[in-house]
Parts: C-alpha cells; sequence; structure tokens
C-alpha cells in the first residue's frame, strides 16, 4: 500500500532549515541528524512535489479561509516567502539524498495539471507503465 503524508519529513525537516538553521548545520548535531534521517529511508520511498507560479500560490493562499502568514502580503513580500520556502524545501531534500534516502522526486505544477490529470499519472508510474511527464 502507498501511504501518503501530507507535510510530512521533508515539510517538517524545511521548517527546522527555515528557522534553526544553526541547529542543523552544528557539527555537534551531525551524528543525530544522520540517524534521524536514516530512520526515513525505511519509509520515505518518494516525495511527490506539488507547486505552481507564485500569482497563483497567492491568489489561492489570499482566497482561502484558513489563515498564512503571507495571506494579505504584497506579491514582493509573498514571492520572498515562497523562494525561502522553496530553498529550504531542496536543502531538506539534498540532506536525505545524502543520507542516502534517495527517494524519487516527482513534481507537478498544479496550476497546469488537474488533481486528477496528476493522479493519473502517478497511478501509471506505481503501475509500472510511463506516464506523459
Amino acid at each position: 500500500g502507498i501511504i501518503i503524508l501530507d507535510q510530512g519529513p521533508v515539510f517538517m525537516l524545511s521548517e527546522l532549515i527555515l528557522f534553526r538553521q544553526g541547529q542543523i548545520t552544528n557539527p555537534s548535531y551531525g551524528e543525530l541528524w544522520k540517524k534521524i534521517l536514516g530512520r526515513w529511508k525505511h519509509v520515505l520511498d518518494g516525495i511527490i512535489w506539488l507547486d505552481t507560479s507564485d500569482i497563483d500560490l497567492a491568489h489561492r493562499i489570499n482566497t482561502r479561509k484558513k489563515d498564512h502568514i503571507i495571506k494579505g502580503a504584497a506579491l514582493s513580500q509573498t514571492r520572498d516567502c515562497l523562494e525561502k520556502s522553496r530553498g529550504a524545501l531542496n536543502q531538506a531534500m539534498s540532506m536525505l539524498r545524502a543520507a542516502r534516502c534517495t527517494p524519487a522526486v516527482m513534481s507537478f505544477d498544479t496550476g497546469r495539471q488537474s488533481l486528477n490529470e496528476i493522479v493519473d499519472e502517478l497511478s501509471l508510474i506505481s503501475s509500472g507503465k510511463s506516464g506523459p511527464g
């Protein structure tokens, strides 16, 4: 079976990178991080990265009921925040790869593909058939 973790280990690690960079890069924590990351290699087989343009994301954040730290912010502030978040996510995935977790990363643009198209493509991939993208 497949288990999907929304805001799972990659997101949690990226948040630590954003807000606790010094603790993650501190050599005295190296063995601890290696141990923590090593635990995920038995669980994490792949990463599905859903993203879209900054303008689309800003619109979604500003029109939903749920609060967000950048809800209502100027587009320049939104872009800055999204750039930092994407950078931290990339760093988190690099750390997982360095720990030999080497999960496959599949990226989808939710502004260009519908949820049904993404699910169909993932179904083809998981069944061993190649998808269109």
